[in-house]
């Protein structure tokens, strides 16, 4: 069993500012939307949303072990794969020669462990009609609204009115 420690009382304003944010400039790009104002007449509104791609990883229970307990090879691979995603898409084609490249791996087995480790996980599935396809598993991470993807998976959760 492991013994936790207390996490201090962090208070926001005490932390300072973050020494990363020197020279940060988040680019985002501007859309309208179509809404009814308050004089219930149709009107738009304006949102910014970010530029730069990114990919989500969900925070679900359990998941944090199980990252821990994945052989180095498996998580180097899921990083990768983070990183290599197409936007909408729930599936990916590694190429694996250029993988094993960049990751400066030899054996073409240590490879397939990787593989055969995120899909023993459940983070991924072999495609079983194109090769080197995988299936990713979007409750771990996904590139996207994985509502615009899966709209009748959607579970309404809670409802508040916002004010």
């Amino acid at each position: 069993m492991v013994m936790q420690r207390k996490k201090p009382d962090f208070k926001n304003e005490k932390m300072g500012d973050n020494p990363f944010i020197n020279g940060l400039e988040i680019y985002v790009n501007k859309k309208f939307r179509k809404v009814i104002n308050k004089y219930e007449q149709p009107d738009e509104e304006e949102f910014g949303y970010e530029s730069t791609p990114f990919t989500k990883v969900f925070d679900v229970p359990a998941d944090k072990q199980n990252i821990i307990d994945l052989p180095i090879r498996c998580k180097e691979l899921y990083l990768f794969l983070i990183h290599s995603l197409t936007a909408a898409q729930d599936y990916l084609w590694i190429d694996k020669t250029a993988y094993m490249a960049h990751m400066r791996i030899k054996s073409l087995n240590t490879y397939k462990e990787a593989v055969n480790g995120l899909c023993e996980s459940g983070y991924i599935s072999k495609h079983t009609r194109f090769a080197n396809t995988f299936w990713i598993n979007p409750y771990y991470f996904y590139k996207g609204s994985r509502l615009n993807k899966y709209p009748k998976k959607i579970v309404v959760k809670s409802r508040r009115e916002i004010k």
